[in-house]
């Protein structure tokens, strides 16, 4: 029984000793390989892929409409056909309007007053660009006390647009999103500061996706002016943005990003949304309340320690009694628990949580080849110094 006891002992403290080891040659390989030019390609890949986008893109492929936000095309108009767009959608009376143009200087004055004087109203929301050392927005001329800067998020790594800023602090100043701003002025301050949405928002807020395009009531510029009755804008969200030349254009790529939505999602592909249609998605998610959350990274670090220390003890004690057949146990056991990650991971997602499990499954399989080394290191130690070991 003692010598048992002792076994087990051993057994625990090599385990502790090779996961110590493990996390050191995890963090070497992920300091070399994202510091190391050459890896900047894969690195690049491994950011740009989820195999939760898979499953996001399977469920969206059959389409829910928002009727919450109607979206009209810009397409290249000119600003006195801006000025008459912006006319007919308030003749409506929609609940708020947002628009994603910028003026940034004066031109015709005439049509610059008939402009500014739309782009002034109330309901109306004005889009900027923010920058780390400056502002891009309209001329004074036209610019109201509702705007938002539209950019979804700062992470300059990430080109597949997965979470959003709806708040964002450059010195010192917090900044609000466009997104954010229609949302807040459609709700009304009561419901929005019930909601607690300032501090939801606070950092980088994971984009549950509505639908694409094809969710939401779009029309093209003419398409749109022609339209007589218009009962169906009172108390809506109007969004005036790009959707493409003519409408909804595959092959047209300005203002469009990469999305989770995307059918292609591995190897080269054309970006799938346009801006003004992410934006719409912030907007719908924020009024239908449908929040991701977020595992964080810590609680998902404590759980890839855990795991794989049970899981090198069992690999070590495994290794000790099946001395023929422990590489095959080791090889279905890795397989089975990277499966049941995944499986977990996508039936929390159901359920809008979001857990990482990529950086979990990676770590095991280092654990898993780390303890070869850590009997080598052992027996070499062994030479030169007197301690027991299980291994």
């Amino acid at each position: 029984m003692k010598l048992k006891r002792k076994k087990k002992i051993l057994l625990i403290r090599d385990a502790a000793q090779c996961l110590v080891l493990s996390s050191f040659i995890t963090y070497l390989l992920s300091f070399a390989v994202i510091n190391t030019e050459f890896f900047n390609p894969f690195v690049k890949i491994v950011q740009d892929f989820s195999y939760l986008d898979v499953y996001h893109s399977e469920r969206m492929s059959e389409n829910q409409f928002n009727p919450e936000v109607i979206i009209v095309n810009i397409e290249h108009r000119d600003r006195k056909e801006i000025a008459q767009l912006l006319e007919k959608v308030q003749s409506g009376s929609p609940k708020v309007i947002g628009i994603d143009i910028l003026f940034t200087s004066e031109k015709d004055s005439t049509i610059d007053a008939q402009l500014s004087k739309e782009l002034k109203a109330n309901n109306v929301v004005q889009g900027f660009i923010l920058r780390e050392d400056s502002i891009i927005q309209n001329h004074s001329k036209f610019r109201n006390s509702n705007q938002g800067f539209v950019m979804f998020n700062f992470n300059p790594n990430e080109r597949v647009i997965r979470n959003f800023n709806g708040y964002y602090e450059v010195d010192g100043i917090q900044y609000t999103s466009f997104a954010t701003q229609i949302s807040m002025l459609a709700m009304g301050e009561t419901e929005w500061n019930s909601l607690e949405y300032d501090e939801a928002l606070k950092g980088e807020t994971p984009l549950s996706y509505q639908g694409d395009m094809d969710s939401f009531l779009s029309f093209g510029y003419e398409e749109f002016l022609n339209t007589e009755d218009l009962s169906f804008i009172k108390n809506r969200i109007f969004l005036l943005g790009y959707l493409g030349d003519p409408t909804g254009n595959p092959y047209d790529i300005e203002d469009k990003h990469f999305t989770p939505l995307n059918k292609v999602v591995a190897g080269k592909s054309a970006p799938d949304m346009f801006g003004v249609v992410i934006h719409a998605n912030i907007i719908s998610m924020l009024l239908k309340k449908d929040f991701m959350f977020r595992v964080s990274k810590v609680w998902e670090g404590i759980i890839a320690l855990v795991l794989n220390y049970f899981l090198i003890m069992y690999f070590m004690y495994i290794d000790k009694k099946y001395k023929i057949s422990s590489r095959t146990k080791r090889k279905i056991t890795i397989l089975v628990v990277s499966l049941l990650l995944i499986w977990l991971a996508l039936l929390l997602f159901k359920v809008g949580i979001i857990f990482t499990v990529m950086p979990i499954i990676a770590f095991t399989f280092i654990c898993a080849s780390t303890i070869k080394y850590y009997k080598h290191l052992i027996r070499y130690l062994q030479t030169k110094l007197e301690f027991k070991s299980f291994v």
